[in-house]
């Protein structure tokens, strides 16, 4: 694949100036992964604690301004009146069970209220 004198370079090896996260919306979900997941661990929950879906909201308010990679969230899933948590809601439903960065989430939907859904972040097991 590759052609003596000519400096294209080996295309089977990955570009060095390639990003790995390019895409906004899976840099702002791992950078959500792994904020809640630091949280469980900070108190001590290895496991991975489940998360009201209104509590993955607020840590999603208040982490748009400290937390750079949440800015997508303020582009995208923002209103006049804060965060759209409907929106925010179906994006965070189309994660379900998508491991990020060794981290998986799951979503536990029994309950008939998407407002009373739980979330959780667990490390991923071998």
């Amino acid at each position: 694949m590759t052609c003596p004198g000519i400096e294209f370079g080996d295309p089977c090896l990955p570009h060095l100036d390639a990003h790995k996260n390019d895409d906004p919306e899976r840099t702002a979900i791992a950078a959500l992964y792994e904020h809640c997941r630091e949280i469980d661990e900070n108190n001590g929950d290895y496991e991975g604690s489940w998360w009201p879906a209104q509590h993955i909201y607020s840590e999603i308010e208040t982490g748009v301004h400290n937390i750079e990679a949440f800015r997508f969230f303020l582009d995208h899933y923002f209103d006049k009146d804060g965060i759209n948590r409907r929106a925010t809601g179906k994006l965070i439903r189309r994660w379900n069970n998508r491991t990020v960065n060794g981290i998986v989430m799951e979503i536990d939907e029994r309950d008939s209220k998407s407002t009373r859904h739980t979330v959780r972040f667990r490390k991923k097991s071998c």
